[in-house]
This record gives C-alpha cells, sequence and structure tokens, in this order.
C-alpha cells in the first residue's frame, strides 16, 4: 500500500483535524488510490484496516500541515498529482513549521486583550498588564517548547507568570477582583479544539478516543489552573471563587471577538486566508449572544448554544468551499466562548476550600456552581457545533447515494 496513505492518515489525525473529516479525506484517498480501506484513529495511532498502523498522537494543533495535506488529498482524487507526488505532497506537509515566534506572541498579545475587553476591563494601566503577561507568556512558551517541553509545562509556566504579574498587579491597584490581568492571558492557553474534539468524538461514539482528548485537555487545564493560582499565592493574592460579571456594549462585544478570532488562527498555524471569515462570524455569534442573553435573557449555556449553531450554519459551507478545515475556521469563531474561567474559579473554590477555617459549605457550593456552568457550556456548544455538521454530512451522503 502506498506509504502517502499512511502518512497522510497519521499529519491528519496528529495536527487537530475532527476525526470524522480525517476518515472521510483518507478514504477519498484510498478510493483514488485503488485501496478500498476502514480509517481508525485511536489515541496513538493512526490505521488503515486491516493490516497498517503508524504512531500518531493529537498532541499538537497544526491547521496549515491539516489543510496542505486535504489539497493533496483533493489533487489525488482529481488526477492533478500523481500517487508518488501525492506521497511527496504530504510528506512537505507533515514537515510545515508552526507559526513563527514573533506573530504567534502578537497573537497572544492580542487575542488576550481582545479577550479583556469582552470581559469588561475599563482601565488602560490593566489591558496592558494584560497584554504584557500574555506576550512574556508567549515567548516563555516558545522558549520551553524549544528544550522539549511539553504541553502541560508550557501552560504551566505561562499561566505561573500571568499570575506573578496578576499579583503585582493587584498590589497596584490594577486589577478589580474579576483578576482579568490574570485570567485573559490564561484564557488563551485553554485547550479549545482539543476539548472540541473530545467532546465530538465521545458524540460519535468513539469512546476511547474522545475520553483520552479531554483527559489531555483536563491536564492542561490542570496546569493552566496550578500555574495560575500558585503564582496568585507567590505575591498573597488570590482568584475569588465569586465576582460579579461585566456588562458590554454589543458593538464593543462583536468587534472585540471579531480581532480575538484571527490570533486562534494563528495559534492554530492556521493560514490567515480565511481569517476574514472567522473574524466576521467570530463578530456575528458574538452580538447575536449578545442579543439573546440580553433581550432573550437565555442562561449562558443557551447563549453559547445559539453562537455555536450559527458559527457551524454559516461557516461548514465556507470551509468546504475554500477547502480549508472547519477544526480551524469554525473553532476560530467561537473558542472563546470555552468556559475557561469558570475552571479557574472552581479551581480556586476548591483550593481555598483546603485550607478554609470553619464553615466551608459556601465555598463548594460556589466551586460546584462554578464547575457545573463549564461543563454545561462545553455541552451546549458540542451540540450546537455539531447539529449542522450532523445535517452537513447527511446532505452530502444523499447527493452522493443519488
Amino acid at each position: 500500500m502506498d506509504d502517502g496513505l499512511l502518512t497522510a492518515a497519521a499529519v491528519l489525525h496528529a495536527n487537530g483535524n475532527e476525526t470524522e473529516d480525517s476518515i472521510t479525506a483518507v478514504k477519498r484517498a484510498g478510493a483514488a488510490l485503488g485501496h478500498p480501506l476502514t480509517p481508525e484513529f485511536t489515541w496513538d495511532t493512526a490505521a488503515l484496516r486491516p493490516v497498517e498502523s503508524i504512531k500518531a498522537t493529537p498532541l499538537s494543533i497544526n491547521m496549515a500541515r491539516v489543510e496542505a495535506t486535504t489539497q493533496a488529498i483533493d489533487d489525488l482524487e482529481n488526477q492533478r498529482v500523481t500517487p508518488e507526488g501525492f506521497a511527496d505532497r504530504v510528506r512537505q506537509a507533515r514537515d510545515l513549521p508552526a507559526a513563527g515566534t514573533l506573530l504567534f506572541t502578537l497573537a497572544a498579545v492580542v487575542g488576550a486583550g481582545g479577550l479583556a475587553v469582552i470581559f469588561g476591563i475599563r482601565h488602560w494601566p490593566a489591558l496592558l498588564a494584560v497584554c504584557a503577561a500574555a506576550g512574556l507568556g508567549a515567548l516563555l512558551r516558545r522558549g520551553l517548547g524549544r528544550y522539549g517541553a511539553g504541553a502541560v509545562a508550557q501552560a504551566f509556566a505561562a499561566a505561573l507568570l500571568a499570575g506573578v504579574i496578576g499579583a503585582i498587579a493587584v498590589r497596584l491597584n490594577l486589577s478589580s477582583d474579576l483578576r482579568l490581568v490574570v485570567v485573559c492571558p490564561c484564557m488563551v492557553l485553554v485547550p479549545g479544539p482539543h476539548l472540541l474534539n473530545g467532546a465530538l468524538d465521545l458524540a460519535a461514539m468513539r469512546l476511547r478516543l474522545g475520553t483520552t482528548r479531554l483527559i489531555y485537555a483536563g491536564l492542561i487545564l490542570l496546569g493552566i489552573s496550578a500555574g495560575l493560582l500558585i503564582g496568585l499565592a507567590l505575591g498573597g493574592e488570590s482568584l475569588p471563587a465569586t465576582a460579579p460579571g461585566r456588562e458590554i456594549s454589543w458593538w464593543l462585544d462583536a468587534l472585540a471577538a471579531g480581532v480575538v478570532a484571527p490570533c486562534y488562527l494563528i495559534f492554530y498555524s492556521a493560514r490567515l486566508r480565511i481569517a476574514a471569515w472567522s473574524a466576521a462570524v467570530g463578530a456575528l455569534v458574538h452580538a447575536v449572544r449578545w442579543y439573546a442573553l440580553t433581550v432573550w435573557h437565555v442562561n449562558l449555556a443557551i447563549g453559547a448554544g445559539i453562537a455555536c449553531l450559527l458559527a457551524g450554519v454559516l461557516l461548514i459551507p465556507v470551509a468546504r468551499r475554500y477547502r480549508v478545515p472547519f477544526a480551524a475556521v469554525g473553532f476560530a469563531a467561537v473558542v472563546c466562548l470555552i468556559p475557561g474561567v469558570y475552571v479557574f474559579r472552581a479551581a480556586s473554590a476548591l483550593a481555598q476550600l483546603a485550607f478554609a477555617k470553619g464553615d466551608a459549605a459556601a465555598l463548594l457550593v460556589t466551586g460546584a456552581q462554578d464547575a457545573a456552568t463549564a461543563v454545561v457550556i462545553l455541552l451546549a456548544m458540542v451540540i450546537g457545533l455539531l447539529l449542522p455538521i450532523t445535517a452537513w454530512r447527511l446532505i452530502n451522503n444523499r447527493k452522493g447515494a443519488s
């Protein structure tokens, strides 16, 4: 069997592509090569049943590799490339680099600043502190990565730095009880694609793969939470378990979301030719979510679900039209809705509970509420994305059968 096919399966699986899309793409390539097969993906392998498998673990997110591999499969299917040329193209895709350090750092700065605006930051000094913490954290992550540190260690170190900077900001009266100076630089560390892909795998009954993806994402979240809380503690501060949110105008929410979405494309090492779509749809769904929360008075989970449903309806055709991974363009538009802040507050409540004096029932209830809120919002987001994805696949299957 052509080794380019196995390499293509490994590249798609290892770089954050949605599993069902990977299965479909590999089947198309196999049919074009005259190798009817059944692709199977586990946490650490990509297999072409019945005989071949290759080690591939979905630890990184590099959508440029996914897009290049998908394009090679399209060209093979349309006979624009030979099998030998296909294998060469796939190997080239496998070796594409991640986004450059300067661009990655700029995306972290702008992304964290945009999230701070969405969460209601009010003062320029605090916003500058957010941007500085995010930028330094991005540089630290890339530096640690060069020495072989994994995603959990990188996230812990960047969150620890953000916690220390946040504690200093609190001492200088630059941060409110929301602790946005700490929370926003840590929000850009949240492994949104791993969480969404894991949940989508569970919905498709790929239980082992989905569970393992979520465990891996959970370890990164644990590293972020630990770094954040330890950094604050080193400065004698903490993350309040409860803090009132702030409302902002709809246009500011939409504008900030439109700025944040392309930053996530850079985090995913995606090609920026689709940035305008992610930005426009990200702004639109945030405006719709704002309207649903403010006018219809729905809860946060329903608001996030509506936003994801709309993003899926609008961006799935775009992804198919321009032959780009929906996991790039779609996730970038909605991933800032991932409820990382509730995870951090739940972790803070549990940490405070361990050392609380007297009646700690309020802390326990607060931590449980925040954790439950995070789970329900993530579930609503997955349902919102899954409905248009499933509908699109059913329509395509009917077209293919007719």
